[in-house]
């Protein structure tokens, strides 16, 4: 380029670039003035939305309140239902308010039930209920408070006003006001003087299914009332109607900017829809434009006014353009040396780095691509990239060859198996548009980066990040590793699974809000101990939100410089564990307390047989009527209570024995009903239900006279000393298949006892242990805590349950439920007495008694002796053995104790039985725990009785036995 042309370019551009600012500050005046008519215009539009809305809106809430105050005889109307009367006088005051204002609608009376009571401007159609369209119903009928608000309903949008009409504070219903929505705009549109329509999410308008005004115009998810005018039917679908916005559209020549308003609000003030206001801005505009081509005209003048100028002046110039063209040169080489140190350095990559000109033809590169393309310079410089790259011809269009025709920056990977990649390498290619500072394109940067080596790491890494995470989610505790604030940063699959969420839902929450369900963590929280001394810590913690028990490994994760950076959190859940090993310790220790009373028995029993056996014989030596006599009745009454505390003790270990029969236990409730009605103090209230028939259960009538009695007697002792009633009831009851199943028994029908009181009631942790052995919450002297833990025994052994519900200052309610059988099964045979005297039934047979206690052996060698029998009196198993072996026919019966050391009854019996098959057999004991009385019977003795027995009940069990082996050696 000559120096003239230089000149004429720089005086040019200088001309271009005033010319360029003043039409820039020009263009900024008028988009500043049209920004400042937008801002008035949106004030001007809250202002008259506020008007509109107090003129068309805020007037008829307080209308309708004047309205009911000075019409009671419409209120009246309306409390009796007289829908002719309230017609006729609702009527002319709709007309008023119509001829006030043609877009009033509707006088409308609704029922509390929701039912329409009269439309004033439609009566035919009244009945409907319309609770489930109309929210607002709903709300007034619930709270009884005026509401008004916007709503759209089948017929289109209404503003509503409704309130609760009340007759001497009596609730009848309520009145409305409707009003067209079109109201609001109609008033907006008066005042702004543009045009001014509503619009209404579609999710809202779709109720207005018979609205036939105007034809709506949907755009987006907004319907648009068109009011019949086409414009708004060219509004672009993109605009944000949901909130208050405005921009700018161009329709048919003309420009507007649309202004959206949300305005109308629902009861709840929800927002359902809003304005589209149209301000057009068209003559501004045109203003603009007019502005622009002055500009333009003035700004060609003043560059043909500079280049003549310049022109005529330019031989002044020339010296002044030579010393440029020296210090141009001095750039140059500059430039040149510049050019070389740049090869330099490109030869040192590794990377392949080459530049194209702005027609992809290679003019500079380094040695590696040179050695990458198997080429060499002078071959290669001038030739277009594709034929280097691809001397064979393109499979597919090149991503890369598009980003360089279109001089456009990227990134592009070519794979080993890409079919257009020959090199057998992973491929990272850059294209960088070099540009100059007017960003104008220059050249094209290119460099090939070979990935080989990162991709074998970034596959190590993947692999290694895989393993780790199966073998993290593979662990079936939970596992959280926490920041040092304890919040999870993340959880292994088990965490994720066991608390019921997705993955990674766990992220970011706090251990304690995850496992307490708390705002802070627990007092001996492991993660605190580990932040102060960085050491392992393995509690076990039990957590009540979520009824389990964890065993907790926590461990610290230090960084470089030893301090915490991690926390690893590992929860095992144990409970079930925990619940095995209570369970476990619960079985062995009931089954040590069911040992220990086991052998108390036994001993109680041989005390309570000698109590008995000498009471008897003193009783028999005393005349009838004799006080003395009396005395040995209550001494024999009291031994008997001891044996029922004995029996007891052996129903609790499991030991004791009952008989069983089918009976109906109102009987037994009723007995015990009337005792208690005898017995306790005025203060307790007895109330008894019993049903007529509730059924009857297979069961020790005894024993369930011993439940009723230990529950009532538990319910009166929580209400000691104060007043309290006692509720006793027993009915028949139906156990389904569902709720058996929750209860964890087999369906059908149950009798249920249920005994309740008004005492102290008791918490949930007595609650827990109200069955255990010799737990009592009673003072000492009052209990023994033996009561329900031995009726619990019972229960169980009826196939039975009990239920408890307590509350703690409220009561107690117990529920026993037994089987109930059918009345047509046959008892099992129960023991009568016999009144037959002792002198009746004497004998002459040779009997051998053996017992370890000499008491008992002297009692039952003396009471049978007295009847004529001949009696052996032996406390040695083992010499009573040698006895019979020395004299093996001489005895006719053996009465022996079962527990003797030594021998026991049963090694005994047998060994006799061996030697002496023709001698009966009667066993006596008062622990049946070595041998029951089925295995005894079978083995051969004649007779299982327990301690302690009476005297008539052996004497006749004697004769028995031996009558029965008389008859039996005759046959």
């Amino acid at each position: 380029m000559g120096y003239r042309a230089k000149a004429l370019t720089i005086v040019s551009t200088t001309i271009l670039i005033l010319a360029c600012v003043t039409l820039f500050y020009g263009i900024r005046e008028h988009n500043r003035t049209i920004e400042l008519l937008i801002a008035k215009t949106e004030a001007d539009i809250h202002a008259t939305v506020r008007e509109a809305r107090h003129r068309s809106l805020t007037d008829y809430e307080k209308r309708l309140q004047t309205f009911l105050q000075v019409n009671p005889e419409i209120i009246t109307a309306f409390a009796e239902h007289d829908r002719e009367r309230l017609y006729a006088l609702s009527l002319p005051r709709l007309k008023t308010l119509q001829r006030e204002n043609k877009l009033f609608s509707n006088i409308h009376f609704h029922l509390p039930d929701g039912t329409s009571f009269l439309r004033v401007n439609d009566p035919e159609h009244w009945g409907d209920n319309l609770l489930q369209d109309r929210p607002s119903l709903k709300k007034i009928h619930a709270e009884r408070t005026p509401l008004s608000g916007f709503e759209i309903g089948v017929h289109g949008g209404f503003f509503r006003v409704i309130a609760p009409v009340f007759l001497r504070e009596r609730y009848i219903g309520a009145m409305e006001f409707g009003l067209d929505m079109h109201q609001s705009v109609d008033i907006i549109q008066r005042i702004l003087r543009m045009p001014t329509t509503s619009c209404f999410p579609i999710e809202h308008w779709k109720h207005a299914v018979q609205f036939t005004k105007f034809p709506m115009v949907y755009r987006g998810q907004y319907a648009i009332n068109s009011h019949g005018d086409p414009i708004y039917a060219k509004l672009p679908s993109n605009l944000p109607m949901d909130r208050e916005y405005h921009s700018r559209v161009e329709i048919e020549g003309s420009h507007y900017i649309v202004h959206t308003h949300q305005i109308f609000n629902d009861f709840e003030k929800r927002e359902i829809g809003g304005l589209i206001i149209l301000q057009d801005i068209t003559d501004l505009i045109l203003n603009k434009r007019h502005f622009i081509a002055q500009a333009i005209i003035f700004t060609i003048f003043f560059l043909v006014l500079g280049i003549t100028v310049l022109h005529l002046s330019f031989n002044r110039l020339f010296g002044n353009m030579e010393r440029e063209v020296a210090k141009r040169e001095e750039a140059t080489a500059s430039m040149e040396r510049a050019a070389r140190q740049w090869t330099a350095a490109m030869d040192s990559e590794s990377d392949a780095v080459y530049i194209l000109d702005l027609d992809r033809k290679l003019i500079q590169a380094n040695r590696a691509f040179y050695k990458a393309m198997a080429t060499d310079m002078e071959t290669a410089l001038g030739r277009p990239i594709e034929e280097i790259v691809h001397p064979h011809g393109e499979t597919a269009p090149c991503p890369i060859a598009q980003a360089q025709k279109e001089l456009r920056d990227g990134q592009f990977l070519r794979e080993v198996d890409d079919p257009d990649n020959s090199s057998g390498l992973p491929l990272e290619i850059t294209v960088t548009i070099i540009r100059d500072h007017d960003d104008k394109p220059l050249s094209i940067f290119m460099r090939r980066h070979d990935l080989s080596e990162q991709r074998a790491v970034e596959n190590r890494l993947r692999k290694s990040k895989e393993e780790w995470e199966r073998t993290f989610d593979s662990i079936a505790d939970l596992v959280t590793i926490q920041d040092k604030n304890m919040q999870i940063v993340r959880a292994n699959r088990a965490a994720e699974e066991f608390f019921q969420v997705k993955r990674g839902g766990l992220s970011g929450l706090y251990c304690y809000e995850v496992f307490r369900g708390k705002n802070s963590p627990c007092q001996d929280c492991p993660m605190l101990s580990i932040k102060k001394d960085s050491k392992e810590h393995p509690p076990i913690i039990h957590h009540d939100n979520l009824q389990k028990t964890f065993h907790i490994s926590s461990s610290p994760l230090l960084d470089a410089d030893d301090n915490v950076e991690y926390l690893v959190h590992i929860a095992r859940d144990i409970t079930t564990q925990k619940a095995l090993e209570e369970e476990l310790y619960q079985a062995h220790k009931m089954e040590a307390i069911g040992t220990m009373a086991g052998g108390i028995a036994h001993d109680f029993n041989n005390i309570l047989a000698a109590i008995v056996g000498f009471a008897e014989l003193v009783r028999a030596d005393l005349a009838e009527g004799s006080p003395s006599r009396e005395d040995m009745d209550q001494i024999i009454q009291a031994a008997d209570r001891a044996k029922s505390l004995v029996q007891q003790i052996l129903s609790f270990s499991r030991k004791g024995s009952h008989q069983l029969q089918i009976f109906a236990p109102s009987s037994v409730v009723h007995e015990v009903a009337k005792l208690l009605h005898s017995t306790l103090p005025s203060t307790v209230t007895i109330e008894e239900t019993i049903e007529k028939d509730t059924g009857t259960i297979n069961a020790d009538p005894t024993r369930i006279h011993q439940i009723v009695m230990n529950l009532c007697t538990n319910a009166f002792h929580a209400m000691e000393g104060e007043k309290g009633i006692l509720g006793i009831s027993l009915q028949q009851q139906e156990i389904t298949s569902e709720a058996a199943h929750n209860k964890k028994i087999p369906p059908g029908n149950y009798v249920v006892l249920e005994v309740r009181d008004t005492g102290c009631g008791m918490d949930k942790t007595t609650q827990e242990r109200i069955f255990d052995p010799f737990y009592t919450t009673k003072t000492v002297g009052k209990g023994t805590g033996m009561g329900l833990s031995v009726l619990h025994g019972i229960v169980k052994d009826y196939h039975g349950f009990i239920e408890v519900e307590s509350c703690k200052g409220i009561g107690s309610t117990f529920r026993v439920y037994f089987p109930s059988v059918k009345t047509t099964d046959e008892p099992l045979p129960v023991h009568t007495e016999k009144n037959t005297k002792a002198a009746d039934i004497p004998g002459s047979e040779e009997i051998l008694v053996v017992d370890d206690d000499p008491l008992l052996v002297r009692i039952n060698g003396r009471l049978l002796g007295d009847l004529g029998y001949r009696v052996t009196e032996m406390t040695s198993s083992t010499e009573a053995l040698e006895k019979v072996r020395l004299e093996p026919h001489r005895f006719d019966l053996l009465i022996t104790d079962q527990t003797m050391p030594q021998l026991t009854g049963t090694e005994l019996a047998a060994s006799i039985m061996k030697i002496s098959p023709k001698t009966a057999v009667i066993m006596c004991t008062g622990h049946s725990g070595l041998v029951s009385k089925e295995d005894a019977l079978a083995m051969g003795i004649n007779r299982f009785v327990y301690k302690p027995i009476k005297g008539m009940e052996l004497i006749e069990a004697v004769r028995e036995v031996l009558n029965e082996t008389r008859r039996a050696s005759r046959s």
